[in-house]
């Protein structure tokens, strides 16, 4: 669903919803023809999924006769209102606790975005509210985006020669961030030290010099060059990480890193970090 410049929200919405269309009735979505760059596709993917996992698992996808309407209006401005309502599905009550997909809902758009989401849990149904600024979005005809070309893996991967190392991580979206630690825990990795920001990785190297790095190109204001150029001038092997259609920022003479792309696979990045090791060694 997603291309170079991101993908369309209509598309995306379709691509999470269609396994629980149990019903012709039970989802409708109407809204004007609208395409995400490619850092909102990235978060709305995020929050789409969990809005319709949720509503599969305890809203009103969860039994039958239960109906969601997701519309979305662009204001004077260019801003993108969504709203996400549920009827007719079990009595809804508030999270006993705030789990990670109840943060991620929360946090995702004012944080990585600038936007604002707001969560009503009303006994009849779920309502969301979401605002993405003008930015990130662009009103046009409907169009066909290019479907990613995976990669080939491995199928088993022997990862107990990166235990030992300190992994950087410079990631400014906070749900890639959090995503790629765990996929580093999860390999026994327990040195990982994570910045937010070019100006926080200067700090971290300043500090100590990890192992082995991995750099979102873009990170939203400005690059990862710098740091890149400093890990370079220091030979400690690294990774790029990007989304669809960064590659082009990289200059010539860093053409030879290799590149990754988002959202990460723990096999993928996992097979990545060991053949740099590898190479390195």
């Amino acid at each position: 669903m997603r291309g170079d410049g991101g993908g369309s929200l209509a598309a995306l919405l379709d691509a999470e919803l269609t396994p629980y269309r149990t019903a012709a009735d039970a989802i409708e979505t109407a809204g004007p023809s609208l395409v995400l760059d490619a850092r909102a596709y990235s978060v709305m993917a995020l929050v789409l999924h969990e809005l319709a996992t949720n509503a599969a698992k305890y809203g009103a996808l969860s039994r039958p006769g239960g109906k969601l309407a997701v519309a979305w209006t662009i204001d004077a401005g260019g801003t993108c209102d969504i709203t996400w309502r549920e009827s007719g599905g079990p009595e809804v009550r508030p999270p006993s606790r705030s789990g990670f997909g109840s943060v991620l809902i929360d946090r995702s758009i004012p944080y990585d975005l600038g936007g604002s989401s707001a969560v009503e849990y009303r006994p009849e149904g779920l309502r969301g509210h979401f605002r993405i600024p003008a930015r990130y979005l662009t009103v046009s005809k409907a169009r066909d985006v290019a479907r990613p070309v995976p990669s080939v893996l491995p199928p088993a991967l022997d990862v107990e020669d990166l235990a030992e190392l300190c992994v950087m991580i410079l990631e400014d979206q906070l749900v890639i961030a959090v995503g790629l630690e765990q996929i580093l825990a999860n390999a026994r990795i327990e040195h990982v030290v994570t910045a937010g920001s070019e100006s926080e990785a200067l700090k971290l190297l300043a500090a100590r010099t990890p192992d082995v790095a991995v750099l979102d190109i873009n990170l939203g204001v400005g690059t990862s060059i710098a740091v890149a150029e400093e890990l370079r001038r220091r030979n400690v092997p690294f990774l790029f990480a990007t989304g669809y259609g960064d590659s082009a920022n990289i200059p010539a003479q860093l053409k030879d890193v290799p590149v990754v792309r988002k959202p990460y696979e723990a096999a993928s990045i996992l097979a990545s970090l060991q053949a740099l090791v590898q190479r390195s060694s």
